[in-house]
């Protein structure tokens, strides 16, 4: 958004990252990117880790 201060993160279709790794850095914040333990849910983060990893071609969270 124009006057944003905000940076731009990493290409997740190079990256690949495994739906675990999503959800670490949900529950953590990784970089600049803040967690996001306190406002989603845990069923949430699950589900928003599943879809990044599925849309870029990594790996599912074990079960």
């Amino acid at each position: 958004a124009a006057g944003s201060a905000g940076q731009v993160g990493p290409v997740l279709d190079e990256l690949k990252p495994d739906a675990a790794r999503v959800l670490r850095a949900l529950h953590s914040g990784l970089g600049v990117m803040p967690s996001y333990a306190e406002q989603l849910s845990e069923a949430d983060m699950r589900a928003l880790a599943a879809f990044v990893s599925h849309s870029t071609g990594g790996a599912p969270l074990a079960r």
